[in-house]
């Protein structure tokens, strides 16, 4: 996890200071957010030109610290950090992903000759595997996809705040298909992927793909402030890449086809993607029942975790691409030529429900790039279960008055209304339907957490003031609060509240269809 972003400087090698951003594990929803109130991180406007404190002091007060919390090299390594946080970040408080960043540049410098900082950030610092935002510093993963065509891709969009610039990478999809592009256009919107009228924030000029099937390119910025709010809040912004002339040749096993036009992919912007696989027998005759696994991936670490699958069962886990490139649905047999092992054999960690490895780069970014092809194969005692990987998956839930807490004994309307959510990359779509007779003002409908006869928080705000049969829409999420819903989602629910029941008119558990 202290390597986070050594991926991305192998991706910007101009700037050494990149970092990824995290969220808390659960924050309301709404449609544009300003920077959190409280607590407020303590920074100034911008780095300082003059920068006292170098990596090469870190790691000369770090190097002799073995590993061992409350020590005085331990002491030694954390002051040296600190101080060149504030220097180099103008940042005070201690936010873990400026910590991060500290250990991604030591480790990109002096590796494999440093140990100290980046091991006191691993063994000191346990709360720092998802972190807090940390300001000007962020990059950003986006996975794109177009509703014209078959193509993917993965982005990775920089800050750069040492020069008030943004940069991006875009790599499409390279299992089975290179794409030649003349020239593409990029632009970072507010909103989410689909929503109309969203405001151009950043707008690249047009890049041409280079000889590695890429596009990369750069912006300066007039106002950081632009950039530093996609940082505090990235569900609220989305990339959209417009093509022009377009060849893709498929290169397949077997095939080969080429189709002609132009094509416009788009993506939530996001420190992580989520994915999913619901999980079935590979023999059609096997008695072994199924499970699901949702998977949180950011440039570095992947994190799984499955459900409905017995543990003492567990033998090995793997992703790779499915047998015949992007001509095949089927999802077994699997090639292990870029398999990404989970458990299992080896090098792998140990079998478990839930744990997270780090894989090379070009398997992540194969991943990424186009998820829909690659599978997720779990062996078992009870046989080998196979589900292949998706960027969405549907959930539902049926309102009932009794299902509040406390239960609502009057006779309502709300009996029978439903909801429909589709957990996405980024952000859940839901279509409500109100039931026949149901026709009172909505004042909110939230989305908790909470297992059934549990009162819980509030996840999201779905929508407000509303009164008729269907509404349609989407708000913004973290993407490993997706995920959780995804692998259980008998320990979320949704509610509506109305003018004559505030506390809650209905209410339901999530559950696949």
């Amino acid at each position: 996890m202290f390597v986070v972003l050594l991926v991305c400087l192998l991706f910007f090698p101009s700037s050494l200071e990149a970092s990824r951003t995290g969220g808390g594990k659960r924050r309301e929803a709404s449609a544009s957010r300003a920077p959190p109130s409280s607590p407020a991180p303590s920074y100034r406007s911008a780095p300082s030109p003059t920068k006292n404190a170098s990596l090469a002091d870190v790691f000369a007060a770090c190097k002799n610290y073995s590993g061992v919390c409350n020590t005085s090299a331990a002491t030694a390594c954390l002051s040296a950090i600190d101080k060149y946080r504030m220097e180099v970040y103008q940042i005070a408080d201690d936010f873990c992903d400026c910590t991060d960043q500290i250990g991604a540049q030591l480790f990109a410098m002096y590796s494999p000759n440093v140990t100290g900082a980046v091991t006191y950030i691993h063994n000191c610092k346990p709360t720092c595997i998802w972190g807090n935002t940390c300001p000007f510093v962020a990059t950003l993963l986006s996975v794109m996809s177009s509703n014209s065509s078959n193509l993917t891709a993965v982005g990775l969009v920089q800050l750069h705040p040492e020069t008030s610039e943004v940069s991006y990478v875009i790599k499409p999809d390279v299992y089975g298909a290179n794409v030649s592009q003349q020239a593409v256009t990029l632009r970072i919107l507010k909103g989410l992927p689909g929503s109309t009228g969203g405001e151009v924030v950043v707008a690249f000029p047009a890049a041409n793909g280079s000889s590695s099937s890429q596009w990369e390119g750069r912006a300066k910025l007039a106002d950081f402030e632009v950039a530093r709010a996609i940082a505090y809040a990235p569900l609220g912004y989305h990339l959209v890449l417009d093509g022009g002339k377009q060849t893709t040749t498929n290169s397949s096993r077997s095939n080969s086809s080429v189709a002609a036009g132009s094509f416009t992919l788009t993506g939530t912007l996001g420190v992580n993607v989520a994915l999913y696989a619901s999980l079935a027998p590979a023999n059609a005759s096997s008695a072994a029942d199924g499970g699901f696994a949702s998977l949180v991936i950011d440039t570095i670490r992947l994190s799984y975790r499955l459900v409905r699958v017995k543990n003492g069962s567990l033998i090995s886990a793997e992703i790779a691409p499915v047998a015949g490139g992007a001509n095949s649905t089927a999802p077994a047999p699997l090639t292990g030529s870029s398999a990404i092992a989970l458990f299992g054999g080896a090098s792998a960690a140990l079998p478990a429900l839930s744990g997270a490895v780090t894989p090379p780069l070009d398997s992540i970014l194969s991943l990424l790039s186009a998820p829909h092809k690659h599978a997720l194969k779990l062996n078992t005692t009870e046989g080998v279960k196979v589900g292949l990987l998706g960027t969405d998956v549907v959930v539902s839930a049926t309102l009932d008055p009794k299902l509040e807490v406390p239960p609502v004994k009057a006779k309502v309307g709300s009996l029978g209304s439903t909801f429909e959510l589709t957990l996405a990359e980024g952000y859940v779509g839901f279509l409500f339907k109100a039931a026949a007779g149901f026709d009172e003002l909505i004042t909110v409908a939230h989305l908790h957490e909470g297992k059934a006869g549990v009162d819980g928080g509030v996840l999201a705000t779905l929508f407000t003031d509303f009164k008729g049969s269907t509404l349609q829409g989407a708000v913004d999420l973290e993407n490993d609060v997706i995920a959780a819903i995804a692998a259980d989602p008998s320990s979320y629910f949704v509610n509506i509240h109305t003018v004559n029941l505030s506390s809650g008119a209905g209410r339901g558990q999530l559950h696949y269809n």
